[in-house]
């Protein structure tokens, strides 16, 4: 799960609607029981979809179906809230964890080697596909439940979910609370890893990255799970073309070295550095070779985060080349004065004493001045001051030579 600034739309068929309005009437119930805000739902279109008959791969049907967006909050008791939930992958050891939208409070990590069959609530042991995490939103104590005890902690199961579920289904396997899968067939179950980095390259190469969040345009996971569908009876002459022109481009030794590289960067560098649950999840779904298809967005977003990557690498060695030539001015204890610098670097720190902003400098000759300034301030990377001040200390970090400042005036 991603934040997100825009409603989720969700497309029900319209078999469906009844029982997803009995879902919302109860959880309406349990809201004002709780003293809770109510919760509704929006039709903004009607737009069939087409399904794969599941027992008929050759078979596709087009069904109605209604488009809506929920609002409202979940019930719940007490100060416990719903963060995130919990997947277990095919192997049955690599768990993901789905921060909740909105949701601001990180998920501990312990949670990710807990195993999916413990419930910290009645301690039942069982195998389970999804758990979920707590947080006492008073306390900060997490727990992790299954999904029965969910409702002892937040009334219910949020309103996006009852959309969610009916709007994933198979025709003849109505999914349930219990699988949350649905559209089994709408594409194959498991695609070759390597396979959708190649795909998403060739797209990139063509098109550029763009999300699935991404306000105009067709994201790119669209195109890569187009060759994956069960059949494509349905597709245009034009349609055709441009899946096998890319099915072909994919092969070329570019994007297969690409998608080679992205699982070795994932593997060797972002295992051990990674700063999210999106990039923990990355190397946990990329250390398996087939991506089921609910997946299949998260893996595509890799080669974009692969290239993000290798781009800030090949900035960060510019400036390191450049910062080369920096030398020692003054000495410790000696007032400079005079020199015309530009800012290159401002970054605000909070520490024990309060904020301080570590602000950075680069003069005519390439010499580079740091200065820990009191309190929030408001430079502009770019922009040139003259500035005066005391030769704190003359560090070197990777083999760059550095004169912090200190007392520091700007002209």
């Amino acid at each position: 799960m991603t934040n997100q600034t825009e409603p989720t739309v969700y497309s029900i068929p319209d078999f469906r609607l009844p029982d997803f309005k009995k879902k919302l009437e109860k959880l309406n119930r349990k809201a004002k029981k709780y003293g809770n805000e109510g919760i509704s739902f929006k039709v903004v279109g009607h737009e069939p979809i087409l399904v794969a008959h599941p027992d008929f791969p050759k078979k596709n049907i087009s069904l109605s179906a209604t488009q809506i967006t929920v609002s409202g909050s979940a019930p719940k008791l007490g100060d416990w809230a719903f963060i995130a939930r919990v997947e277990l992958l095919e192997d049955g050891k690599t768990s993901l964890i789905h921060t909740v939208p909105g949701n601001t409070i990180k998920a501990d990590d312990r949670f990710r080697s807990l195993g999916p069959g413990v419930c910290e609530h009645c301690n039942a042991k069982r195998f389970r596909r999804d758990t979920f995490i707590v947080c006492n939103e008073v306390t900060g104590e997490q727990k992790q439940v299954g999904r029965q005890c969910l409702a002892d902690f937040t009334g219910f199961n949020t309103p996006e979910r009852a959309a969610y579920s009916a709007s994933l289904f198979s025709l003849f396997d109505e999914a349930t609370d219990r699988d949350d899968r649905g559209f089994r067939n709408y594409f194959g179950e498991n695609c070759p890893t390597h396979e959708v980095l190649a795909l998403t390259s060739a797209y990139i190469s063509k098109f550029g990255w763009l999300p699935r969040s991404a306000e105009y345009g067709k994201p790119t996971v669209a195109y890569v799970a187009n060759h994956y569908y069960t059949n494509h009876t349905h597709e245009t002459e034009s349609e055709r073309a441009q899946r096998l022109e890319f099915a072909k481009l994919a092969q070329k030794p570019e994007h297969q070295e690409r998608a080679t590289k992205v699982v070795e960067w994932i593997k060797n560098e972002l295992a051990n550095n990674f700063r999210s649950d999106y990039e923990q999840n990355l190397v946990a779904l990329t250390t398996l070779e087939l991506t089921t298809t609910k997946h299949l967005g998260l893996v595509c977003s890799a080669v974009a985060a692969y290239q993000r990557a290798m781009n800030l690498k090949v900035e960060y060695a510019k400036k390191n080349e450049a910062a080369k030539d920096s030398r020692f001015v003054g000495k410790v204890g000696e007032k400079i004065a005079n020199v015309k610098a530009k800012v290159t670097f401002v970054k605000s720190i909070s520490s024990y004493y309060g904020s301080v902003t570590l602000v950075k400098f680069v003069d005519d000759n390439k010499n580079i001045y740091s200065w820990f300034a009191s309190g929030d301030k408001d430079f502009v990377v770019g922009s040139e001051f003259t500035i005066k001040g005391t030769v704190k200390e003359h560090k070197t970090f990777n083999d760059i030579q550095e004169t912090q400042l200190t007392r520091v005036k700007v002209a």
